[in-house]
């Protein structure tokens, strides 16, 4: 349904019935800008008065693009429409997929504004240009990452062979990732959107480079109220459909022994930081991931080492961490298909551990970038990781082993 609030036309993205302590009836609706895309929440009565508009769908296909402005005609009338790039829904990134002849559908409302985006077809053919070696592996595969003719890497189902047609999913490119405005998180939204992945950021800050985020809010919180609000945002979102993959990179270091003024303060913080947000990313992945569909976890190399008595809060909450990957990776942990990981880094290349210790040996740092690809490498290939394996990231003179 689309209707117009205060003049804005305004599609109703999914809607709740609900009661207030008086008895009256309120509908909470989750609602999402017909325009700009722009999603909020609104609370109606029963006395309140909407315009209800009429949403029209129509085919075109499309012709070529002009700088900002694509070509699209129409199928029945054969009349050629404009329209620009950024009203394209979901994101430009997805003009990645588009193709010459491709079938789209404009939404329009009439009789006014007329057409307000326009969007790539839930699936479409692509020829494939080749495929990449993979040892075979005794449990057998069903797919394997390949190239198509535009370039964009795919999952392939492996009895396709290079120079042949094949029908890829155009709506199942999608990940959360837990902590999407700290440096490792904005780095991993940064590669996801560039191969045209629908990113959703869970932080407390807005992540501009992500389609979505989830807002936590900065006041206290029990673990159940913020992580169950948390799922919930993040169901209306997907309005229905699965995730591909759960990143949770959210956490921090912090210091001290048992001695310390500040052992017990920061060692809450670490669990917090670490432990609360790997306890709901797992909640959200038993919920909206898809079977097989990647969750990750972030340990430490220290953790797993033995003890780290100068860092004893911080080690006790990521060993705490390696410890929940492997039980979400068991049968019976409450995901269907596990493919749950750890990725240990020893020393993250972060400009805030720069600033901290200028004079370190930064060749012995992990790069961002090779986190991010890492972790798409394993979002994007079935059989890319282990389930239920602990990663550790080694770097030493600017190279970094994965084991």
């Amino acid at each position: 349904m689309t209707f117009s609030p205060a003049k804005a036309p305004t599609i109703v993205v999914s809607r709740d019935h609900g009661g207030t302590a008086r008895g009256q009836a309120v509908i909470k609706l989750n609602l999402k800008h017909a325009v700009s895309g722009i999603k909020s929440k609104k609370r109606f009565c029963n006395n309140d008065m909407l315009e209800v508009l009429l949403l029209v769908q129509n085919q075109y296909q499309y012709l070529y693009s002009d700088g900002d402005t694509a070509h699209l005609l129409n199928m029945q009338t054969y009349e050629e429409l404009t329209m620009n790039i950024n009203m394209l829904e979901s994101s430009k990134d997805k003009l990645l997929y588009l193709e010459v002849n491709m079938e789209v559908t404009v939404q329009s409302l009439e009789p006014e504004p007329g057409p307000l985006s326009w969007r790539l077809p839930a699936r479409h053919t692509y020829k494939v240009k080749s495929l990449m070696d993979r040892i075979a592996k005794d449990r057998g595969t069903t797919y394997v990452t390949g190239t198509l003719e535009n370039g964009i890497q795919a999952q392939i189902p492996n009895f396709i062979k290079p120079g042949e047609n094949v029908v890829i999913d155009l709506m199942w490119l999608t990940y959360i990732v837990y902590g999407g405005c700290g440096a490792l998180g904005k780095s991993i939204v940064k590669l996801f959107k560039k191969h045209a992945w629908k990113v959703v950021s869970i932080d407390f800050s807005i992540n501009p480079d992500a389609d979505d985020s989830v807002v936590v809010p900065d006041h206290p919180q029990t673990l159940n109220d913020q992580g169950t609000r948390i799922s919930a945002d993040i169901g209306d979102l997907l309005s229905g459909s699965k995730a591909d993959a759960v990143l949770c990179v959210a956490g921090g270091w912090q210091g001290g022994n048992a001695a310390s003024s500040s052992f017990l303060s920061n060692a809450e913080l670490s669990l917090k930081q670490s432990v609360n947000t790997s306890l709901i990313a797992a909640h959200i992945a038993a919920h909206h991931l898809k079977p097989s569909g990647l969750l990750a976890l972030t340990g430490a190399v220290p953790a797993q080492q033995g003890g780290t008595p100068g860092m004893i809060g911080y080690g006790m909450a990521k060993a705490a961490v390696h410890h929940l990957v492997a039980s979400l990776a068991m049968d019976g942990s409450g995901i269907p298909s596990p493919r749950i990981v750890g990725i240990l880094p020893q020393t993250l290349d972060t400009p805030g551990n720069r600033s901290a210790m200028p004079k370190a040996d930064f060749s012995s740092w992990t790069p961002l970038d090779t986190v991010a690809e890492l972790l798409y490498n394993w979002a994007s290939d079935c059989d890319a990781c282990e389930n239920g394996h602990l990663y550790t990231l080694i770097t030493k003179n600017s190279v970094t082993s994965v084991e």
